[in-house]
């Protein structure tokens, strides 16, 4: 596919089949966030891909568990999607940011998200950015699953992108609006 027609095409997918996605299309798509171009080449990322679906699926129900807590409107909102936090994804990548790296740190993180969303497009991979997934490396409970994962010092969340092939339907991409554009 090419990179023109990924981005026409690409859509969140909120409902993955489950079934797993080969190890090497997931470590092109890690790859091609990789390529991401960054601040002055600082690089202030790590890429943790989570290809053990037990474990999403463990890290799934403590991020819900969390949301039931702290935030029940929240909760709410993803019962009413399937009571999956990450939608029941086999593949996940969760990108780490530097701590106190340059001012343009989650921009940086933000390009590499873009990059890895396209690559797992062309590469016939459905996907959603998660921001959500934050909350289960917040507090105490947080600290046991950033160690679980290995996060290292200096680093901290930034974003989770999960990655899976779609449960129905291939999901239709938001509409462009036109009027968006000012050409001067």
């Amino acid at each position: 596919m090419d990179t023109l027609e990924a981005i026409r095409t690409r859509y969140a997918c909120r409902n993955f089949d489950g079934n797993p996605i080969p190890a090497d299309t997931l470590r092109a798509i890690a790859e091609a966030g990789l390529a991401a171009p960054s601040a002055m080449n600082h690089q202030p990322w790590l890429l943790l891909v989570l290809k053990d679906k037990p474990l999403i699926e463990e890290l799934d129900k403590a991020g819900m568990d969390i949301l039931a807590a702290t935030d029940p409107a929240t909760h709410e909102r993803m019962m009413g999607r399937g009571g999956r936090l990450f939608y029941g994804a086999s593949g996940m990548i969760v990108i780490l940011q530097k701590t106190g790296d340059t001012k343009f740190t989650e921009l940086d993180c933000g390009i590499v998200t873009a990059n890895l969303t396209l690559a797992a497009r062309a590469l016939g991979v459905d996907s959603v950015v998660c921001g959500f997934a934050g909350v289960v490396f917040e507090g105490d409970s947080g600290a046991a699953n950033r160690e679980r994962l290995g996060f290292p010092p200096g680093y901290d969340f930034a974003l989770a992108v999960l990655f899976g092939y779609s449960a129905g339907p291939a999901g239709q991409p938001h509409a462009i609006d036109p009027s968006k554009i000012i050409e001067i």
